[in-house]
């Protein structure tokens, strides 16, 4: 430090004194104690510490690297630096000052040294310390193309792999001099080969991932990839799911509850414009990658029902042949392949709901060999997601027609976003819920447990009052009449059973308590309970039933089952000829474009995404009225500026644009304008509208309504848009991806009409989309789940009870409407075929 005042340029700092001093006194305390580097590979702590590491580290990566405090922009500037990046070794380091340069040196090595202890504690070799180090680099490197105001350096990445690495190799030196040491202790001191805490062989130092490590890595990049990619709050998302991961961790079983429950409560397709990949097939993914990674194989051979997985494997051949037909012919992706439900790509759409379900079946089967029951929690998270729901369709009824207005049209569809084109998905998921509401309250020991159940189970009924739909009520009801009877008659029908078999199988303590009061008033609950509940969701349901719009839908069920019965024909005519069709089907998901281009009904709108040179914008088509749709944040009282250009090839087009309350399909007050969209030269032309906002968007803050800019086309004519912006009062900007230049991100479309978009028949659905094959696919699932379900509910199982009550009120539901063209709902009902029998650690029996 004295020498630095006899440089020109030296800066000498007192601290420098003291940080070295701490280095040299650092590395030497290292050496004294190298003997103590054998323990730390196998420490107890170990196994604690490196899962905060793996969870903690990226975090504070990404902190460290700005992705929390720079803001983040779209494809459009990340193409800018992508262009503008150097690519030369140190390019950024020479163009710089000394200073500044060593400091970034410093610092990113620093950054990425963690890695190589990791390394090391794992026992990998210096080389996969490197590449693991060279991954972890490139992921944030390439993060910094989307980041305001930062730069990718390649140059980092040769740091990093090279930091990691050695720190890897002198760790690993600095243990083998501590195996030497360690011969060098006399053999009444050293460590026996059955110390727990024995010195771990070098030989293993390059042994392979484990897959738990594997499961942490895929968690990790698919987190990255959201944060980096996903339109909607990636940042908390990215931690709900690092969050979810980690708890997966110490707890797999909890998979069972957290995916039920996201089938209602985990969809944010409206916020974000995706419906693709959603955020639930990311929370499927990452509960798979642990799960598998976390479970133990089942002993081979523990698996014997041929039967099962038979139909398991039909299932499969049908959805994969069913799918590559729905492709054809194959075509290269582009800007709408995955935003489109006439896209071929449809397919996978649909097809990934029966993937992840036979997936999980194939985890369910290692839960059950390992002596863990599923079934209980797949209950309690299809009771969250009852709960959630449920909260969700009392706030949309007080929001827009009133809890008690019964004589308004307006029917609820909850957090479903899939039902934008229509579709049961809100009376399906309440049907299949509501049984595990029933057992689960049923079965509750506590006052509060018991009166929660019921407070949610009336809180149900109402919910599935109000969505008016005359299947959902016959399911509804169908579901609950057969819980309450599972609840009941099973367990007596099984103490019977057990006392005429063998009196002596018959518990002392239950054989004494049948003479006391205590169970007489047990015996009285189990039969009133049930039957209370029962009155009072019929008192809770006679008001809605009564109601003046209910009587009306009842009083068409005639002509709508005319209607529907002229759509079914409608889509059998449709069909290609010919036996492949017979036997496949058309493909799934070819049904909406089908529709579009051979039925006899009026066609529903179209959009898609086109481009000229590098400028990406919206086309609306003509048809039945089909609203593109943004969620914008405005207030009460105040005057809003709309700017758009459009272009129309043809004379009398006319957009029409509005803000309107409105959560997905329904609308309560607007403010509407109308655009005349032609010109002469058809040439893009400017337009600017003031919209007073006046009474939209009021209210008090818990009961605000959700307020939409839509954009739809009245004309008979195409309509192309670009450049939609709106404006607040201070000039604020409230609309985002206006220029579509990250194509549909955040823009989410709605209809009016619905037949276009589902054949409202399931049986119907899957011949259509699947033929024969596919129809003896699900009859053989559904035949084997129920009839394997009625068997174990009748010995008294009241989860299967449950599930079997589900299951006939889904396909009540199914024989009007079409529910397995949504992925999530197509999942649920190939696990509810599956669960009630299979989800027990009794399943073998069955299976045998």
């Amino acid at each position: 430090e004295a020498a630095q005042f006899l440089t020109f340029s030296g800066v000498s700092q007192g601290v420098s004194l003291l940080t070295r001093a701490a280095g040299m006194y650092c590395g030497a305390r290292l050496w004294r104690d190298r003997a103590q580097f054998a323990r730390l590979p196998v420490h107890a702590a170990n196994r604690r510490l490196l899962l905060a590491f793996v969870v903690l580290y990226p975090l504070a990566l990404a902190a460290v690297n700005g992705w929390f405090s720079q803001s983040w922009h779209g494809m459009a500037g990340a193409g800018k630096t992508f262009a503008l990046t150097r690519w030369l070794p140190f390019y950024y380091h020479y163009y710089t000052t000394e200073h500044a340069a060593l400091l970034s040196l410093a610092s990113v090595a620093l950054m990425y040294a963690p890695v190589g202890a990791f390394a090391w504690l794992r026992s990998w070799s210096p080389a996969m310390a490197l590449w693991t180090a060279c991954l972890a680099a490139s992921v944030i490197e390439s993060s910094k193309l989307f980041l305001t105001g930062l730069h990718p350096d390649p140059t980092n990445l040769l740091i990093a792999g090279v930091a990691a690495w050695s720190v890897t190799t002198l760790l690993q030196k600095l243990q083998a001099a501590s195996a030497q040491r360690k011969e060098a202790v006399p053999p009444a001191v050293a460590l026996s080969p059955q110390d727990p805490v024995a010195d771990v062989s070098l030989a293993g130092r390059g042994r392979r991932l484990s897959p738990a490590w594997l499961a942490v890595s895929a968690t990790v990049l698919l987190t990255a990839w959201v944060v980096i990619d996903f339109p909607f709050a990636p940042l908390l998302f990215g931690t709900l799911l690092v969050s979810y991961a980690a708890l997966l961790w110490f707890k797999p079983l909890f998979l069972w509850v957290a995916i039920p429950a996201a089938i209602p409560l985990l969809d944010l397709a409206p916020l974000s414009g995706r419906f693709y990949l959603d955020e639930f097939d990311f929370l499927i993914m990452i509960s798979l990658v642990l799960g598998f990674a976390r479970i133990p194989p089942a002993p081979r051979g523990s698996y014997r029902d041929l039967s099962g997985l038979a139909v398991a494997c039909l299932m499969a051949l049908s959805i994969a042949l069913s799918a590559t037909l729905g492709m054809l012919p194959l075509a290269l992706p582009d800007a709408n392949s995955f935003n489109n439900y006439y896209s071929p790509y449809n397919a996978l759409r649909i097809a990934k709901g029966a993937l992840w379900a036979l997936l999980l079946l194939a985890l369910m089967h290692r839960f059950t060999a390992g002596g863990r029951n599923i079934r209980g929690c797949f209950a309690a998270g299809m009771v969250t997601g009852l709960a959630g729901t449920v909260a969700v369709v009392i706030w949309e009824r007080a929001v827009f027609p009133g809890l008690f207005n019964f004589a308004d049209i307006y029917r609820v569809t909850g957090p479903f976003s899939a039902m934008h084109t229509g579709g049961a998905d809100i009376e399906t998921y309440l049907t299949a819920a509501l049984p595990f509401a029933v057992v689960l309250t049923l079965r509750a020991h506590s006052l509060l447990g018991r009166l929660t159940g019921g407070l949610l189970i009336l809180a149900a009924s109402y919910a599935i009052g109000v969505t008016f739909s005359r299947a959902g009520y016959a399911g509804f009801a169908a579901a609950f009449l057969i819980a309450c009877l599972s609840a009941v008659l099973p367990r007596r029908r099984t103490m019977a059973e057990r006392s005429r078999r063998d009196p002596a199988a018959v518990p002392v303590d239950a054989a004494h308590a049948s003479h006391s009061g205590a169970t007489t008033g047990s015996r009285i609950f189990r039969w009133a309970a049930p039957a209370a509940l029962l009155a009072l969701a019929a008192a809770v349901v006679l008001p809605i039933y009564s109601g003046a719009f209910a009587q009306e839908r009842l009083a068409m069920v005639r002509a709508d089952l005319a209607a529907r019965q002229a759509h079914w024909a409608d889509a059998l005519a449709m069909r290609d000829p010919g036996l492949l069709t017979a036997l496949l089907g058309m493909g799934i998901g070819r049904f909406p474009q089908t529709h579009y281009w051979r039925s006899s009904e009026t066609r529903a709108g179209s959009y898609q995404l086109s481009k000229e040179a590098a400028n990406t914008f919206l086309t609306l088509g003509a048809g039945h009225a089909l609203y593109m749709e943004q969620l914008v944040s405005v207030a009460p009282d105040q005057e809003y500026l709309l700017r758009l250009d459009t272009r129309s090839p043809h004379a009398g087009a006319v957009l029409s644009v509005s803000l309107c309350e409105k959560l997905l399909l329904t609308s309560r007050r607007c403010v509407s304008r109308t655009i005349s969209a032609s010109r002469e030269d058809r040439e893009w032309q400017r337009h600017e509208l003031r919209l007073p906002g006046g009474d939209v968007g009021g209210g008090p803050w818990l009961l605000r309504p959700p307020v939409k800019l839509s954009l739809y086309n009245t004309s008979h004519t195409r309509i192309d848009i670009d450049n939609v912006q709106l404006l607040g009062p201070e000039g604020q900007q409230l609309s985002r991806n206006g220029d579509f230049a990250s194509g549909l991100d955040q823009w989410f479309f709605a209809v009016d009409r619905d037949l276009p978009w589902h054949i409202w028949s399931m049986p119907l659905t899957v011949f259509f989309d699947q033929g024969l094959l596919g129809i003896l696919a699900f009859a053989a699932l559904l035949g084997l789940g129920m009839t394997r379900t009625a068997r174990q509910a009748l010995t008294g199982d009241l989860l299967a009870g449950a599930t079997l009550a589900a299951l006939t009120g889904i396909l009540l539901i199914a024989t009007v409407d079409s529910i397995i063209d949504t992925p999530r709902f197509l999942l649920l009902l190939i696990l509810l075929s599956c669960v009630g029998w299979g989800g027990s650690t009794r399943r073998r029996e069955h299976g045998r």
